[in-house]
């Protein structure tokens, strides 16, 4: 397989295919990140292929379920408390006049991205570097608040922390308790979740 050659293209021609499941092997669908395609796999679910789920690309997350949308919140939590960990970076550079169409297809590759970390093996790595570039180059829509910018950046600086780390070794840093200790809380992210949903409409349903 070339990894280059987008879903349904010829001659090794990326034309842009959104991130997604898409039918590789019998029986299989494998990620599609936007750019190439990655080592994560699932059988093909009932009803068979037909490109990345749902209309329009990217993941149909109201199809998908609630469920999934517990698994990539709670990933997104520990993405947070890494970031409130690990202290750093600055995301800041990234733009503040993306338009609303631009910031939601970003946002739902990030949750696409974490679903799929989420269900994978312990010693796999987190590859981020994809969703951190596709963040940074996208930022956010004016008239976003300050405390929702803040936790924009603090998930784009978390992410690009833990690129190439295994589950196992984030774990390791710090483990999540977000019911139980008030300082794993970040206002600011609960700001940007919040905003997100607002603004592009919640993706689980």
């Amino acid at each position: 397989m070339d990894e280059k050659q987008g879903p349904g293209e010829q001659g090794g021609q990326v034309g842009g295919a959104p991130a997604g499941w898409y039918a590789a092997e019998p029986g299989q669908e494998r990620w599609w990140d936007g750019a190439s395609w990655t080592g994560h796999v699932r059988p093909v679910p009932a009803g068979g292929p037909g490109g990345p789920a749902g209309s329009g690309g990217g993941i149909a997350w109201k199809v998908v379920g609630p469920v999934v949308g517990v698994v990539a919140v709670l990933v997104v939590a520990l993405v947070v408390t890494l970031a409130l960990t690990l202290g750093g970076g600055d995301a800041s550079d990234a733009p503040d006049d993306a338009t609303t169409e631009e910031f939601c297809d970003a946002v739902e590759e990030m949750y696409g991205a974490l679903f799929v970390f989420a269900l994978q093996e312990s010693d796999a790595p987190w590859e981020t570097g994809r969703v951190v570039e596709v963040l940074t180059e996208t930022g956010t829509p004016e008239g976003i608040s300050p405390e929702a910018r803040a936790g924009f950046e603090e998930v784009v600086t978390a992410l690009e922390r833990v690129d190439g780390m295994t589950t196992a070794e984030i774990e390791e840093i710090e483990e999540l308790d977000t019911d139980d200790d008030p300082d794993n809380d970040s206002p600011e992210s609960d700001a940007f979740e919040e905003y997100a949903d607002q603004t592009c409409g919640s993706m689980f349903g």
